[in-house]
C-alpha cells in the first residue's frame, strides 16, 4: 500500500481562500472539506511567514477553530464538539505556527454534519495579516485514484 492511498496532503489556501485572504479585522473562513471519505484531518497553519504574506507585528491571531456542516456549501453549520479552538490573547510573530486536528468521529455523522473547515478571526486592524494553511486528511476511506502522468516504482 502506498503512503498516497491513506494521506492526502495539500496547501489548503491554494484550494480555499484562506491563504490569499488578509484577514485583519475581521473573520477568514476556507471551503468546506469531506470528512466521510477520511479518519481524521490537521490543520497546519503558519503566522505570515512569506513576503508575500506577511503578518503586522502589533496584531493577535484571535481564534482559529473547525466547524461543521451538512453540505459542501455550508447549509446548516454547528461547532465539533469536543470544541477544537485555538483562543490567542497575545500578539504573533512571522513564523509561529499552529496545529488543529480532529477526527470524523468527532462530526455529527448521524445529523449529516460531515463536512468540515477551519476559519481564523483577528479583530486588529493595523495592517496585513496572512496566514498560509495546509491540511493533511488521513485514512482514506477510498484507495486514490493514480494521478494524470504517475507511475507506480517497481
Amino acid at each position: 500500500m502506498r503512503i498516497s492511498d491513506r494521506v492526502r496532503i495539500e496547501h489548503y489556501g491554494d484550494l480555499m481562500d484562506i491563504g490569499g485572504t488578509d484577514i485583519h479585522g475581521g473573520v477568514a473562513a476556507a471551503g468546506w472539506l469531506d470528512m466521510s471519505l477520511y479518519d481524521q484531518i490537521a490543520f497546519y497553519v503558519i503566522v505570515g511567514p512569506t513576503a508575500t504574506e506577511t503578518w503586522n507585528g502589533g496584531d493577535q491571531l484571535d481564534n482559529l477553530h473547525i466547524n461543521q456542516a451538512n453540505t459542501a456549501v455550508g447549509g446548516a453549520t454547528k461547532a465539533l464538539v469536543p470544541a477544537v479552538n485555538l483562543d490567542q490573547t497575545a500578539v504573533n510573530t512571522a513564523g509561529e505556527s499552529f496545529v488543529l486536528e480532529c477526527t470524523a468521529a468527532h462530526c455529527d455523522t448521524v445529523g449529516g454534519f460531515h463536512w468540515v473547515r477551519l476559519e481564523a478571526s483577528e479583530g486588529g486592524d493595523t495592517g496585513a495579516d496572512y496566514c498560509v494553511v495546509g491540511v493533511v486528511l488521513y485514512g482514506a476511506r477510498y484507495q486514490n485514484d493514480d494521478m494524470a502522468g504517475a507511475t507506480d516504482a517497481a
